[in-house]
């Protein structure tokens, strides 16, 4: 009978005692108590393990306690990476011109100021001509203007002479003014500009620093003034575009946890925080976007604009008391510690006992009965699973 009772599941064992005491209470003599007394024992012994001090350094098991752990409610929802707007740009030609010189690729990184394309037009030595003879004109006009006005305030010429001067003036003023600014749009500098110095091409430049992602054109090819050129994104700066369903926009709010991962990569996790809510749903899947900001920015190999991610976003946090999920072994749907119940310097004996678990999060899981184990109670928290998984070959353990 003894060797029955062993191959019995552990959860079974208490049962079977008392069946087996009530046959010996109704049928058997005082002969038979002892039969009943070695098989109690055997039960007890089925949920008592003893490790030697050996034993526990040389398979590196380790003891801990119930601890507070914050556990939390998440709202499941996936988007991707962007950046911010200013952080992508579309370049392009102010004015028209063939393109001379076009050396980048997509995924070339350029910085800001650096000369991404050259464009050659007769047109820009025309305009650069155009003003070199408006500055010209300005000064003699200027002159003009001063002695016209100086006259009429003496009476000495006639106001309509007056008003010619300082229409010119002002009409070739402006002319200047428009030219110079052109100029400059052109990167051509006019403080510099001489009738030595005019030159037919023209070099564009980025506003900022980032990598190539497009190129739109091609050396020899005539680019029409405002046609994309180039895309530059800046990625240092990337954010997190997600989507939440409509029943979840109460429970969001700004400055809560997000815990995400990309799709390639489901074991490493990355945290950011909620930035932005829209204030309008998408009448289409009747979701929101939420902006949110990404807490380590610096991996730029592996977050990519426009890269699927998944992501959860945590909405409340309880603090609940729980032990790490190794320290707990579930045998048929139930859920079993082990605890220290003696220690001496040779070896440390253990007691299985059965635990109501709840809420699972980071590697640990909450305990519900906790009222069942003394205040500094110490837990088999590493290699529980081995010792209880053993003991109860009857059942399977995970």
């Amino acid at each position: 009978m003894k060797n029955y009772f062993k191959k019995l599941p552990l959860k079974h064992s208490f049962y079977f005692v008392l069946f087996i005491a009530l046959i010996q209470l109704t049928g058997c003599g005082n002969g038979e108590k002892s039969t009943l007394e070695e098989t109690a024992l055997a039960a007890e012994e089925n949920t008592v393990q003893t490790i030697s001090a050996e034993q526990f350094k040389t398979a590196q098991f380790e003891l801990g306690k119930i601890t507070q752990q914050d556990f939390n409610e998440v709202i499941k929802t996936n988007g991707m990476f962007d950046v911010a707007p200013e952080n992508k740009v579309v370049i392009s030609a102010f004015f028209g011109g063939y393109i001379k010189e076009l050396k980048l690729l997509p995924g070339q990184e350029v910085r800001k100021g650096q000369t991404v394309a050259i464009l050659e037009n007769p047109d820009y030595a025309k305009l650069q001509q155009d003003f070199l003879e408006a500055k010209g004109s300005l000064n003699h006009l200027k002159g003009e203007f001063e002695r016209q006005k100086n006259l009429v305030a003496d009476n000495s010429t006639s106001q309509k002479n007056f008003l010619k001067a300082e229409a010119d003036y002002n009409v070739t003023q402006s002319r200047f003014e428009s030219l110079k600014k052109q100029l400059e749009m052109m990167n051509i500098n006019p403080a510099t500009l001489t009738n030595e110095n005019i030159k037919t091409t023209i070099n564009i430049t980025t506003p900022i620093a980032g990598f190539v992602t497009h190129v739109g054109a091609a050396t020899g090819m005539f680019v029409s003034a405002q046609s994309p050129i180039l895309t530059i994104i800046n990625t240092d700066h990337m954010h997190l575009e997600l989507n939440i369903y409509e029943k979840d926009l109460p429970f969001v709010r700004v400055g809560q946890q997000i815990k995400f991962h990309v799709q390639n990569n489901t074991h490493e996790e990355h945290f950011g925080d909620v930035y932005l809510i829209n204030q309008a749903i998408n009448e289409e899947n009747r979701t929101v976007s939420v902006h949110g900001h990404v807490e380590d920015e610096h991996p730029t190999e592996i977050f990519i604009p426009g890269m699927y991610i998944e992501a959860e976003i945590y909405t409340s946090t309880q603090s609940l008391l729980a032990l790490p999920e190794e320290a707990v072994v579930t045998v048929d749907d139930e859920s079993f510690v082990l605890v220290k119940t003696s220690t001496d310097e040779s070896e440390m004996t253990f007691e299985q006992r059965a635990v109501q678990t709840g809420k699972t999060t980071k590697g640990f899981v909450e305990i519900l009965n906790v009222q069942d184990f003394a205040e500094n109670t110490e837990f088999l928290t590493k290699g529980a699973f081995n010792l209880i998984s053993d003991e109860s070959s009857g059942g399977h353990a995970h």
